[in-house]
């Protein structure tokens, strides 16, 4: 069982998540005899499917990665539940390859690129939700981070190291990183992260000299938020200097420009601005980070949020709750047992008055021209592309309820 530690940073802008699974890869070698670039291989994927298995909610949840890159080693299956137990096999557990041209494990090599990466997360439904994307490089972190941004449409930074003794083959060390912008992000925060990389390839190397992994994780995001403070300094005109010196501290100097404010009647209305506020919304989406995202934004800007996993279960909660319960449906595209396309036919054709005029609104990655017509064709009321920015999202809300 691994050591998984959560959380947010750069001011509740970026989510992290870490994990130091040593004992989980050098249980793995012992259990299949692994050679070494099988032990690195294997001791990545597991670690990769232990972080995602732990985002998982009930407790009888599984969750299966299959990795089918065409190389030597054959096929790499793990599965994970939401109590760090994790358990994987790969095909070829024997196979050995000269080291890469830069001296390391040919992990590349021994999993190949050619084929696709496959989670399927069993949530206990009818059907599970299956995910897929290609295989980018064989080296398992940069084809977990495609499969983020293309089957979840979440950009995704991901790093997986297992360190292997040279001499006898036992693991020394195996961490493990998913750092996720959230749509609100700065592109300060985003450029200062991949800037970043090169210490966070550094993790594994970090927690082998006997750091412990939190100590590792301020090490490599030290000073995350400066780039907000910059940016935000920078929107008001003003400048900020930094003076440091060690074992002294560090000085911060902050200079923003003020002009006097106008005199103004106190008395003189002010109209408010529109927005959400009092809002009563159904959210379907299956994705949880997309759907806790999304929620906390909503619920920032004063509406009520009730999130469902599915299309069926959109269905079932908006025939179960008497009219007026909901002012308006946010409704994902892509989800098991019944997508938001079905879902929404089956609400307009509901015998109760509202499900005729109930606004609709879908939420999708896919922005093209013709899937917008095939949401309105099915009832829908507008088409909003994912990731979701905050302020189409209210501007349709409001102009939808016509409020």
């Amino acid at each position: 069982m691994g050591r998984i530690v959560r959380g947010l940073m750069a001011n509740d802008t970026v989510k992290l998540m870490a994990i130091t699974g040593k004992d989980i890869c050098e249980t793995a070698r012992e259990l299949h005899g692994l050679s070494r670039v099988c032990t690195a291989a294997l001791g990545r994927s597991l670690l990769i499917t232990d972080m995602m298995g732990a985002q998982l909610k009930g407790e009888n949840d599984k969750l299966t990665t299959i990795i089918k890159g065409g190389g030597p080693a054959g096929n790499i299956v793990c599965t994970a539940d939401n109590r760090g137990h994790v358990k994987g096999y790969i095909e070829n557990p024997k196979l050995e390859l000269p080291l890469n041209d830069s001296g390391k494990l040919d992990v590349s090599m021994a999993v190949g690129w050619f084929g696709e990466l496959t989670v399927v997360r069993d949530l206990g439904l009818k059907e599970p939700y299956v995910g897929k994307s290609n295989m980018v490089s064989g080296e398992i972190a940069e084809d977990f981070a495609q499969y983020f941004t293309v089957s979840e449409q979440q950009p995704s930074m991901v790093y997986l190291g297992v360190r292997v003794d040279p001499h006898d083959g036992k693991v020394r060390a195996g961490g493990g990183l998913i750092v996720q912008p959230m749509p609100f992000c700065p592109d300060d925060v985003i450029d200062n992260i991949q800037d970043r990389v090169p210490m966070v390839k550094m993790l594994a190397g970090m927690l082998d000299d006997g750091i412990e992994l939190e100590a590792s994780l301020k090490k490599i995001f030290d000073g995350i938020d400066m780039p907000i403070v910059k940016s935000l300094i920078e929107k008001m005109h003003g400048t900020i200097e930094i003076h440091s010196q060690e074992g002294v501290g560090t000085t911060f100097l902050i200079t923003l420009p003020f002009q006097p404010a106008p005199d103004s009647d106190p008395r003189s209305p002010v109209a408010p601005a529109p927005g959400i506020r009092g809002y009563k919304l159904l959210l379907a989406e299956d994705n949880e980070l997309n759907a806790d995202i999304a929620r906390t934004l909503l619920e920032d800007a004063g509406a009520s949020v009730t999130v469902v996993a599915d299309g069926k279960q959109a269905l079932e909660r908006f025939r179960q709750d008497p009219p007026g319960t909901y002012d308006a449906l946010l409704m994902d595209m892509m989800m098991p047992v019944m997508d938001g396309l079905s879902a929404t036919r089956a609400i307009r054709a509901l015998d109760r008055p509202d499900a005729k005029t109930i606004p609709i609104i879908a939420t999708t990655a896919n922005a093209f021209t013709d899937d917008a017509e095939k949401c309105l064709r099915a009832g829908m009321n507008a088409h909003l592309p994912k990731p979701l920015q905050m302020q189409s999202v209210i501007e349709t809300l409001v102009r939808c309820c016509g409020s």
